[in-house]
């Protein structure tokens, strides 16, 4: 815990009400960069579409830095307390963002409080209905990540949608619905303990083997050999996870790579395809247009000027990397 800065963690604030107080959907490409902040918002960050890396540490000065990969349909729930960011991004790495804060629930002095005060459900509620989410809660731990398998990317999205709308009681009336919904539909979901029982903790190891080998070539059998299950069963558990082949998630990889030293290199064609893992120039080009709909030139032309802007958000203590 931060020594100068004591927030509320999530098993504090389980008989408090939840107040969506920041948000945001937005693309991130590999040029991103965030500095480790803290703040006394709960936090949840949805991964719709790549991967990106979460690193935390226990306050500022910590050299002890861990990380944590968030892939594509899972969810981070990020604790208070503690210094994080996120890094390494794919290309396009789509993510969700909302920031609750803690409020204690009060008498109601008219008739919207009453209205949004019977919708609006507490942790420590629904704990008596989830006996998981009470262990997870009550594990305190810095952050929680799970998979969606409850259709919860289609309620935030919502969530975030009729948050951009101007002020009204009918739009608090309607975000304390959804945020009840949310955390409903979340309790739902599979907590990562549970990636043993589904199988896809081999899905994972699978994952981290590619990310740090798919620039060389690498083959499925490769792969299934070093995660210690059959390539059969390997491909079945990663269309059900990413809805796509092990062949083309790699190949995915490759060409976010490829997009990456486009955009902030000199490297010829031939060059990236040879450091991004393709067979020759002619193979990266052809799978560019298939894949991106441009062909690598009109691509980099296309995004030459890009730029990534800076995320800040409310109540938030910065500190900047060395």
């Amino acid at each position: 815990m931060n020594q100068n800065i004591q927030y509320k963690r999530l098993n504090e604030i389980i008989h408090d009400k939840l107040i969506l107080e920041n948000w945001y959907f937005e693309t991130f490409y590999p040029s991103f960069k965030m500095d480790y902040h803290l703040h006394p918002q709960i936090e949840l960050m949805y991964c719709a579409e790549g991967s990106f890396d979460f690193y935390y540490k226990q306050d500022e000065n910590d050299k002890n830095i861990s990380k944590v990969t968030i892939n594509k349909n899972c969810i981070i729930i990020i604790n208070t307390g503690y210094y994080h960011k996120i890094a390494n991004v794919d290309y396009s790495t789509k993510i969700l963002n909302l920031e609750f804060i803690p409020t204690p629930k009060k008498k109601a002095l008219n008739n919207l409080e009453t209205m949004v005060n019977s919708v609006s459900i507490t942790l420590s509620q629904l704990m008596e209905l989830n006996q998981r989410l009470k262990k997870f809660i009550r594990s305190n731990r810095n952050f929680y990540i799970l998979i969606d398998d409850n259709n919860v990317l289609s309620l935030m999205e919502t969530i975030i949608k009729e948050a951009t709308r101007e002020d009204s009681p009918e739009r608090t009336f309607k975000l304390g619905l959804l945020t009840t919904q949310l955390f409903v539909d979340l309790a739902k979901c599979s907590f990562s303990e549970g990636y043993n029982k589904t199988g896809i903790h081999y899905v994972d190891a699978a994952t981290t083997y590619i990310n740090s080998r798919f620039m060389n070539k690498i083959n499925i059998d490769e792969i299934s050999q070093y995660v210690k299950v059959s390539n059969v069963y390997l491909q079945k558990l990663f269309k059900l996870q990413y809805g796509k082949t092990i062949h083309a998630f790699i190949n995915e990889k490759r060409l976010n790579q490829a997009k990456y030293l486009l955009l902030n290199s000199s490297l010829t064609n031939s060059e990236i395809s040879k450091s991004c893992g393709f067979g020759n120039r002619e193979q990266f080009v052809t799978l560019f247009k298939k894949n991106v709909g441009v062909t690598p030139k009109e691509f980099k032309r296309n995004n030459a000027n890009k730029t990534i802007r800076y995320f800040s958000h409310k109540g938030e203590i910065e500190i900047k990397d060395n």
